[in-house]
């Protein structure tokens, strides 16, 4: 039976729903959703000096007005509470404003279905997530450590050329 679509999340619908998708579609909230219907999902940044956190929203069926509401409402609070982490909120703040201005994480329904019916996906996916996330950590680390490098360098040429 499927559960009743205004008061659960796109996830929660998904999962109940799994067997009519399959069997050819099935309708969340006026818009019919399919094997190859696209969903989004972004992210929120919120910090406070030395504690930074993050989360996803649920996913949103792209194109809707919830998909709308999803990403200025994440993009507002990372924008807005972001920053005022030392020194993670300065560091994801930007990252998870552009991943959100560039579409977010988009999968489409097969693959949530396949991360709902099998853990090992869900892992998986988790453990994709968390590489890509400490990989931009290091890069923007990097570039941190690359201009302070090229600052320290300048300094010294210019005090060794006596300006």
């Amino acid at each position: 039976m499927a559960l009743k679509t205004a008061d659960i999340t796109f996830s929660e619908w998904l999962a109940a729903n799994v067997d009519e998708i399959k069997s050819g579609g099935a309708n969340f909230k006026g818009t019919m959703v399919t094997m190859n219907s696209e969903v989004v999902r972004y992210f929120m940044v919120w910090s406070l000096v030395f504690m930074t956190s993050w989360k996803t929203t649920d996913y949103f069926l792209r194109g809707t007005p919830e998909q709308t509401r999803g990403l200025l409402a994440s993009t507002a609070v990372t924008l807005l509470a972001g920053w005022w982490g030392i020194p993670f909120g300065l560091v994801m703040t930007p990252f998870y404003l552009i991943r959100n201005l560039i579409g977010g994480e988009k999968k489409t329904v097969a693959n949530l279905i396949k991360i709902i019916e099998d853990p090992e996906e869900m892992k998986k996916a988790k453990d994709a997530s968390d590489f890509a996330v400490g990989k931009a950590f290091l890069a923007v680390l990097g570039v941190i450590v690359f201009l302070g490098v090229a600052m320290q360098g300048l300094a010294y040429f210019h005090k060794i050329s006596g300006h």
